[in-house]
């Protein structure tokens, strides 16, 4: 897949000089600082996870008294002691026998703005949501190439439903499938930030463009965080 075209003001709005120096700032640092992202033969099975829903606590042996209830915002801290950032390191879909590293794939200012989608692995979007935190985590892969790769080769083949599994190092986010859809390789709107945790795949459709050396359309699958796991 050849790079991703501009991003619009869209993708950034509402985000000041000041908070976009912030940002930018955080990811370099996180980039710089991060360890290398395990290979997806080393991705952990689901049977050495322990599974605990969003939003819930441990149960307790004894009812608590007034002294020990913890305000919501401390129940959810005990729930996910590392709040964050969570990079995407690894992706799995049984449904379709998908299983990838990923890697950032780095933003750009190039062609006035493009992510560089990595070769033969998927790529998690720069500036964009990371594992199970609210907004839309982005993730790129080629459809097929013989240079590029072809890691999203099937994921139309996705059906509402299914899970997505994302891993952050060892930490599991399930995202069930919501929709599938085809949009023109202009429309940026799939990168738009969301209001849950949210994540969406997107890879080349469509017809081929020789001129532009594109593809003329995008497949996008969105998912929706339905459960995480430490």
């Amino acid at each position: 897949m050849a790079k991703l075209t501009r991003l619009t003001g869209t993708v950034l709005y509402g985000v000041g000089l000041l908070g976009l120096v912030a940002v930018t700032a955080w990811m370099v640092s996180r980039v710089i600082g991060a360890e290398p992202a395990p290979a997806a033969a080393a991705l952990p099975p689901r049977e050495q996870l322990v599974a605990a829903p969003q939003g819930t606590a441990e149960p307790v042996a004894e009812t608590p008294t007034e002294d020990e209830i913890q305000p919501a915002d401390e129940a959810e801290a005990a729930v996910d002691d590392d709040p964050g950032p969570h990079p995407i390191t690894g992706l799995r879909i049984a449904s379709i026998n998908l299983k990838t590293e990923v890697v950032v794939a780095e933003y750009s200012e190039q062609d006035g703005g493009t992510w560089l989608v990595p070769k033969f692995k998927a790529g998690h979007a720069e500036l964009t949501a990371g594992a199970g935190e609210v907004g839309n985590a982005v993730l790129f892969g080629h459809v097929t190439s013989l240079t590029l790769g072809n890691v999203f080769e099937r994921l139309h083949r996705v059906h509402v439903g299914d899970t997505i599994e994302v891993y952050s190092n060892d930490r599991l986010y399930d995202y069930q499938v919501t929709e599938l859809r085809t949009v023109s390789r202009t429309d940026v709107s799939v990168l738009d930030p969301q209001d849950t945790p949210s994540i969406s795949l997107i890879t080349c459709t469509g017809a081929w463009l020789p001129l532009l050396n594109d593809y003329a359309q995008r497949l996008v699958v969105r998912g929706e965080l339905v459960n995480r796991s430490a």
